[in-house]
């Protein structure tokens, strides 16, 4: 999803708003959070600015978090919060949120709403030789 396809982000904000009622579910993941969020101040036509309200809400709309290694520069300091404190700041301690550059692979913090639940990812060789890595 980007902003040069509004429809696409409109179509997710969409379904993720009416398919709960029905049990759907969309997974999304990124490993650039910022990307979710995108600067409005350049966007001059209408489509770019939908889309960009759009993103927004498909965060928002993200019943369930999972929050794995990210690097400390995505995080920031209570001072100079990063898009990840500005994000879970009001969830995470900040003593959690130290844990999070640390995290061993598979280790994880699962959010939901105001819950949190540190957690480790156990996988198998054969889901390990499924997904070996790119596209």
């Amino acid at each position: 999803m980007n902003t040069n396809k509004a429809y696409v982000a409109d179509l997710f904000v969409r379904i993720m708003s009416e398919d709960r009622k029905a049990f759907g579910a969309i997974c999304l993941a990124t490993q650039r959070l910022e990307r979710m969020f995108p600067s409005g101040d350049n966007a001059q036509d209408r489509d770019t600015v939908s889309a960009i309200n759009a993103l927004r809400q498909i965060y928002t709309l993200c019943q369930y978090k999972i929050v794995l290694k990210h690097d400390a520069t995505t995080i920031g300091t209570e001072k100079n919060p990063r898009i990840l404190r500005q994000l879970l700041g009001d969830i995470l301690s900040p003593s959690e949120f130290l844990q999070i550059p640390k995290f061993d692979k598979g280790e994880a913090m699962f959010l939901l709403g105001s819950e949190k639940l540190h957690m480790h990812f156990q996988v198998t060789k054969q889901e390990l030789a499924i997904f070996k890595g790119g596209a």
